[in-house]
């Protein structure tokens, strides 16, 4: 039953990300990586993508791209270097979490706009203000996931 709750989740945060302009998608793919195997969590990724692309001015499959490594990224995290399963270590996975999918979102954003293959240059001080307000969203997330699974639950991940 909590596999299908998942993809519900994710298509509620892609519609609040295309109504009001948040990342509220990165927040459940943070929590997706710590919570489920890595073949459920790729296939919501590549739902999540693409139904961003779709309704982006951006270059089709930016989203996608910076998703799906973003979850690599937390992965290859927490698999070999924060094997714990502390509040620390989850706050960690979803800090750098954040900031690996912003910055590379936009290094390969503005790279496209370089080669004239995109329409819309993101600014670096945009960039860093929506990453900060995106790590405390985030942290806060995974506080209440940890809260949540430690009383209610034995077994967090």
């Amino acid at each position: 039953m909590k596999k299908f709750i998942w993809p519900i989740i994710l298509f509620l945060a892609v519609a609040l990300d295309l109504s009001w302009r948040t990342n509220f998608t990165l927040a459940v793919i943070i929590l997706l990586s710590l919570n489920q195997k890595s073949n459920l969590t790729l296939a919501l990724v590549l739902f999540a993508g693409l139904g961003k692309d779709f309704f982006s001015a951006l270059p089709f499959g930016l989203y996608l791209l910076t998703l799906t490594l973003s979850v690599w990224f937390n992965q290859v995290l927490i698999k070999y270097y924060l094997t714990d399963k502390s509040l620390y270590s989850f706050g960690l996975i979803a800090v750098l979490g954040t900031i690996f999918y912003n910055c590379l979102f936009w290094l390969i954003n503005n790279l496209l706009y370089l080669k004239a293959l995109s329409l819309v240059s993101l600014s670096w001080s945009h960039t860093i203000f929506f990453t900060l307000g995106q790590i405390i969203i985030n942290y806060l997330l995974i506080y209440i996931y940890y809260r949540w699974f430690t009383r209610h639950s034995t077994r967090i991940i």
